[in-house]
């Protein structure tokens, strides 16, 4: 009977090594991100995430000339959205529609 140890040679990622290697390379870089993304962040659809872009309600970097291409940064939208330190309280998102009055029954 042979004692014999088989020592696997493929090479197996180290949790977070990953993120600490592109951390060193990029150092604090952070990703911009589409419209989509922002819109499942906050909940709401990609168009209105477009419109607030346009209109300048939450922080966004337009790309491109007439027809821009907008993207956002995921800790910048959180910044906005979370408390901040003037005592305002968090930002919040408008409604989309405004709303009705109803009318009156009379009768």
């Amino acid at each position: 009977m042979s004692r014999v140890i088989e020592i696997d040679s493929v090479a197996r990622p180290v949790p977070g090594a990953a993120k600490a290697a592109r951390d060193t390379q990029w150092g604090s870089y952070e990703p911009f991100v589409d419209e989509f993304v922002v819109a499942s962040f906050l909940g709401i659809e990609p168009r209105r995430v477009l419109e607030m872009a346009r209109k300048g309600v939450i922080p966004a970097h337009p790309i491109g000339g007439k027809r821009k291409t907008w993207r956002f940064r995921i800790s910048e939208i959180d910044a906005h959205f979370t408390i901040r330190s003037d005592k305002q309280g968090p930002a919040t998102i408008g409604l989309a529609v405004p709303g009705t009055q109803e009318r009156k029954r009379v009768g």
